[in-house]
Formats: structure tokens, sequence, C-alpha cells
């Protein structure tokens, strides 16, 4: 009894250190973010030159400099003001979205990948050539 109590106690432990180095690199992640005078969106993680979101904020483009990727979880609206300017943002920025988006009239189903590569202004005022990617 008294070898699995200890074996018990052990275990518990070892979780209770892991759990706090996990929440210990959260806030490490997150000071560097602001040490280096860049930002991470409200509800999102920045790590690894990667912002994951759940959904598409209004403070999306208060990224850190050296981000590649942007993961947004939530299906979006594809006609989206706040898409289209990440949109442009991505494209100009070299910055892959990951994701996806449903367009409104048609109701597909786009990667935000394909709809970056296609990305021009003309794209919402010329359904076919937007609608040739599936």
């Amino acid at each position: 009894m008294e070898k699995f109590s200890i074996t018990y106690m052990l275990k518990a432990l070892f979780i209770l250190n892991i759990s706090q180095n996990l929440a210990e690199k959260q806030y490490y992640i997150r000071n560097i973010s602001t040490e280096t005078g860049s930002q991470c969106p409200k509800e999102c993680q920045c790590y690894d030159f990667q912002v994951s979101c759940p959904a598409l904020t209004d403070d999306i483009l208060n990224i850190p400099a050296d981000t590649k990727y942007i993961v947004l979880k939530q299906e979006l609206i594809c006609e989206d003001v706040r898409l289209q300017k990440l949109l442009k943002f991505a494209k100009k920025s070299h910055i892959k979205l990951i994701g996806q988006c449903r367009r409104n009239s048609l109701s597909k189903i786009y990667l935000l990948q394909d709809v970056t590569n296609l990305f021009s202004g003309e794209m919402y005022d010329n359904p076919c050539k937007f609608d040739t990617y599936r």
C-alpha cells in the first residue's frame, strides 16, 4: 500500500511539473512577442513563425513581423471585408493563410491558400475567375 502511495505521489508531482513548464512556455512565448515590439492578436497564439486563431479578429493584422503562417480555425465568409484585407496583406507580406472560407452566393468552400493565390482587386467582380478554383 505504501509503495502504491509513493508511486502515485511521484506521478502526481511529475504531472504537476509538466503543467507548470507548459504554462511557463506559453508565458515566455507571449513575453518574447511583447519584448520584441510585436503583438499577438487577442485570443490567438503566436509561436514558431505562426499565428493561430480560433476566429478572424479585428486586430488580426497585429502580428509579429516574422510571421510566415496564419491559421484560422473558423470557417469564414469569403466576402468578409476583414478577410479581404487579410488576403491583401498576406499576399503582399508573403504569408501563407491556412483555413477555409465559404462564398455566400454559391455555398462553396475554398481553401484560404487558393483564395490568396487568386486574389486581385477584381476577384469578386469576376465570379467566373473565382469559381474555377475548388
